[in-house]
C-alpha cells in the first residue's frame, strides 16, 4: 500500500501561479500584474503579495490548458498573509472560471462558472502576523472543460472579517498531465496527495 501512495503522488502535478502572473481587479478598476501599486513587498522578507484588502477584490488569469487531462478534476487552492494578530480574522475565496474558445467566444468575463464548492473561508489562525496560510481546495469538475479551450480564472476576496490587508501570495493548481495515446486513466480518480483537502 505504501508503494502504491507513492505512485499516487507522483500522478499529481502541481502548477504555481505568483503575482506576476496576475491581473487585478480592485474595486472595478483593472491593473496590470506586477507595476501596480496594490502588488508590494509587505516585511522585510521581500516577497511580493498582491493586497487584496477590499471586500470584492479579485485576480484574474487567463489559462491554457493544453497538458491537462480535463477528464478529471482540476484543483486550486489560495497561499495568502496577513499582518493580523488575530487568528479569528478570516476571508472567504470565491473562485470562478470562464471558458473561452478560440475563434468561437469574445474574450469577456461575464456570467462565469463557481468552482465547486463555491467559497472557501479560512482564518488568519495565529496572533503573529504573517505567517501563511493555505486555503483548502476548490476545483473544476471532470468533463466541465476542454484543453483546446482557454479558462480565465478568477480568486476573489468577497468577504473580508477583521482584515485590514490581505496579501494574495500565490495560487496553486493540482491537475492530472494528459495522458500519453493509448493510456487511459483509473476511473474513479485516485487519492489526493496528504497535503490536499477539499473544502466543504
Amino acid at each position: 500500500m505504501g508503494i502504491r501512495q507513492n505512485h499516487i503522488d507522483r500522478a499529481w502535478q502541481l502548477e504555481e501561479f505568483t503575482p506576476a502572473h496576475f491581473t487585478t481587479l480592485v474595486s472595478t478598476t483593472l491593473r496590470a500584474g506586477p507595476e501596480s501599486s496594490i502588488v508590494s513587498q509587505f516585511n522585510s522578507l521581500g516577497i511580493p503579495g498582491i493586497n487584496l484588502d477590499t471586500n470584492g477584490d479579485s485576480v484574474r488569469l487567463l489559462k491554457k490548458l493544453t497538458n491537462v487531462d480535463t477528464t478529471q478534476r482540476i484543483y486550486f487552492r489560495v497561499n495568502w498573509t496577513s499582518d493580523s494578530t488575530t487568528s479569528a480574522h478570516s476571508v472567504v475565496w470565491t473562485m470562478t472560471y470562464k471558458i473561452i474558445s478560440p475563434d468561437q467566444d469574445v474574450i469577456s468575463f461575464s456570467s462565469p462558472t463557481a468552482m465547486t464548492p463555491a467559497t472557501v473561508t479560512d482564518t488568519v489562525g495565529s496572533t503573529t502576523a504573517y505567517k501563511i496560510r493555505r486555503t483548502n481546495a476548490l476545483y473544476i469538475p471532470a468533463d466541465s472543460v476542454n484543453r483546446t479551450d482557454h479558462v480565465a480564472l478568477e480568486f476573489e476576496a468577497t468577504t473580508l472579517t477583521g482584515l485590514t490587508n490581505c496579501y494574495l501570495l500565490n495560487v496553486e493548481m493540482l491537475y492530472y498531465p494528459r495522458p500519453a495515446i493509448g493510456i487511459s486513466r483509473p476511473s474513479p480518480a485516485m487519492a489526493l496527495p496528504s497535503d490536499w483537502t477539499v473544502a466543504s
